[in-house]
């Protein structure tokens, strides 16, 4: 069976209890590890800078000042997520990922374990049309509370 790092451990520790549960019986099946929990406003506004005014790809559409990053709260109610191998290029590993830990969040809150849903950056609004999305976060996994 799959065991994080200390440092994924130490990632995950800073979010959501839900999320702490989900990733735990994910683990048990899908070996990956945490990239992010919570993030300081520091690291919100230089993230969001990134591909802006600063070298690189756009990573986030919040600025983290205007509008807080689900990342931004304590505990975070936001986790960035890769499977193993780590090979950012491979999106159909990061979608086949998605699917259980989204299935294992369902399956979690089905059970009244956790009290929220989870929301992948890859099907933001969770209608399964992975073609509908404006702006695509493949790493990232938020909670919501369903309406």
């Amino acid at each position: 069976m799959a065991k994080y790092t200390k440092a994924s451990a130490d990632k995950l520790a800073t979010c959501h209890p839900d999320l702490q549960t989900v990733f735990a019986l994910v683990l048990k099946d899908f070996d990956h590890t945490i990239i992010e929990g919570h993030r300081t406003d520091k690291r919100q506004k230089a993230l969001y800078a990134q591909g802006r005014t600063a070298a690189g790809q756009i990573v986030t559409q919040i600025d983290g000042v205007n509008k807080k990053s689900m990342h931004q709260s304590l505990p975070s109610m936001a986790v960035d997520a890769i499977p193993y191998p780590i090979d950012w290029k491979d999106i159909d590993r990061m979608r086949y990922f998605a699917g259980h830990v989204v299935q294992a969040a369902n399956m979690l809150y089905s059970l009244g374990v956790i009290e929220h849903k989870v929301r992948h950056g890859g099907d933001w609004d969770s209608d399964t049309d992975l073609n509908d999305q404006s702006f695509i976060d493949l790493p990232h996994y938020e909670l919501y509370k369903p309406k």
